[in-house]
């Protein structure tokens, strides 16, 4: 069965997208890059997850030996070094195009070894159900592992998962939009799989829990915190010390290699609905980033169900620090709040605040401010804060104004609070580019920048540079007097936008 569907996946090569793959702009994401990737590296990427389980059961039926846990190790070490080495030795020396012929090529040499350890595997097997005879009895009193094991398992995989996703969501969404920053999160989860796995040695039961009863808390103290120097090494130490406890604690509960395949099942089955939990579930249930907080509640009560005897009652105490500290960052989040969204592209929230006794309404994607307005009737289509006139689009349109006193053709990638449509005059055209459905509606509802305008307004929903790139191929929107390029991922431009 396996062969076949190896076989089979070959016609899913080169995994290289069409064209035709590439978004609109009013369509539900989720769904289309799920259908993009589902067609496009599907089946090989399925195949490639089931390898480490499926070689390891071939493992022990041919030699019979324990040591297919360890393998388990040594997979998450080959995925690290991929991972690191990645965007070293591959990306800055191939183009994507090279890159997925290499990979295609890659996949179909491991195709053929696959096929053919599987054949040796099948070809041996029966030497080594011979050499097990005797061990027969003995292996049938090895009871399957039962539904309270399993449920153990499955949510030791899920807060792993958890915990990854929303640290990682949090230091490089509210934090620092730093590049590659998420690449040292992804590292310690899957180092915390190979120490784990690799020997009990590297597990100190003990030391790790007590670590977790002070990280779990102090994390949920400094969950509003916004400094890269502190916050940031705090979070990574506790990512990986959480990590140590899922992994150490999974390792420690692995069953024998007979049921090895159920093991990882329920491993793999925890960490994708972490996964979904955070991705896909938190964005639409969740008005704001408050997977953190549940996460680490949720993770303080683990450590409660984990330990015993007075050990618990630290567990017990631990739990209700973070809970208080988790619901009171909450709070703090939504304090004085007019209006918080939550979409597939982040968190969209308005406040206002008294400024040289008039009242300025600013708008925040994140933790940055993308603009604002003074809704004094007196004020309100004044550009002002990081938009005013000695800013840099301030000075750039003041020279335009000398220098092109004409019509203008302008494009901004980034919609914010809309300040930029204050420097428009009649005449002109203003396209601005968003991506994200919410900032369009909040800005309509909350700010008067667009209406106000004289200039002739048009918003391009959708990602910015992929409008851009469609425009220019349907011979549309040509010749602008300014490109704007104001769409920040938190203190940064996006990296496809560069």
């Amino acid at each position: 069965l396996h062969a076949a569907l190896l076989l089979a996946s070959l016609a899913a090569l080169p995994i290289l997208a069409a064209e035709t793959w590439k978004p609109h702009g009013d369509e539900a994401p989720v769904a289309r890059i799920l259908l993009l990737l589902a067609a496009t590296i599907g089946l090989p990427y399925f195949l490639l997850a089931t390898t480490t389980p499926l070689l390891q059961s071939w493992y022990w039926r041919r030699f019979r030996a324990v040591v297919p846990y360890r393998l388990f190790a040594l997979s998450n070490l080959a995925s690290l070094l991929a991972l690191l080495g990645f965007p070293v030795l591959a990306e800055p020396w191939l183009d994507l195009a090279q890159l997925g012929y290499a990979w295609s090529a890659l996949y179909v040499a491991f195709v053929l070894l696959c096929l053919y350890t599987g054949w040796r595997s099948l070809a041996a097997s029966h030497e080594g159900e011979r050499l097990a005879a005797g061990e027969s009895a003995a292996a049938a009193r090895v009871a399957p592992p039962g539904a309270g094991a399993q449920a153990l398992w499955l949510a030791l995989a899920a807060m792993g998962s958890v915990m990854l996703l929303a640290v990682t969501n949090h230091v490089t969404q509210n934090i620092a939009s730093v590049p590659f920053l998420w690449v040292v999160p992804l590292s310690l989860y899957l180092l915390t799989f190979i120490l784990s796995f690799d020997h009990p040695r590297w597990y100190l039961r003990w030391l790790f829990f007590a670590a977790a009863l002070l990280l779990v808390p102090a994390m949920a103290a400094n969950i509003a915190s916004l400094s890269l120097h502190t916050a940031v090494p705090l979070y990574f130490a506790g990512l990986f010390v959480a990590c140590m406890v899922c992994h150490g604690e999974l390792a420690r509960a692995k069953p024998a290699p007979e049921h090895l395949t159920r093991f990882y099942l329920m491993l793999s089955l925890g960490g994708a609905a972490g996964a979904v939990l955070v991705a896909l579930v938190a964005p639409n249930v969740l008005s704001g980033y408050f997977e953190l907080n549940i996460a680490l509640v949720l993770l303080a009560l683990l450590l409660v169900l984990q330990l015993r005897g007075a050990a618990r009652w630290a567990a017990l105490a631990a739990a209700a620090v973070t809970a208080w500290f988790a619901v009171a960052a909450a709070i703090d989040y939504g304090a004085g709040k007019r209006v918080m969204e939550r979409d597939f592209y982040g968190v969209v929230r308005t406040h206002d605040r008294e400024a040289g006794g008039v009242t300025y309404r600013a708008m925040l994607h994140g933790a940055i401010m993308h603009g604002g307005q003074l809704t004094d009737p007196r004020y309100r289509g004044q550009p002002a804060d990081y938009f005013g006139p000695n800013s840099g689009y301030g000075r750039l349109f003041a020279a335009l104004n000398d220098a092109r006193p004409g019509p203008r053709r302008v494009g901004i990638v980034g919609l914010g609070a809309g300040v930029v449509a204050a420097y428009g005059r009649a005449g002109d055209a203003m396209t601005f580019y968003e991506i994200s459905p919410k900032v369009i509606e909040i800005e309509r509802r909350e700010f008067t920048f667009l209406r106000d305008s004289p200039a002739a307004i048009a918003i391009a929903p959708g990602d910015g540079r992929l409008s851009l790139e469609r425009a220019l191929k349907q011979g549309g929107p040509r010749g602008y007097d300014v490109l704007g390029i104001d769409a920040f991922s938190g203190d940064s431009v996006p990296m496809h936008l560069i």
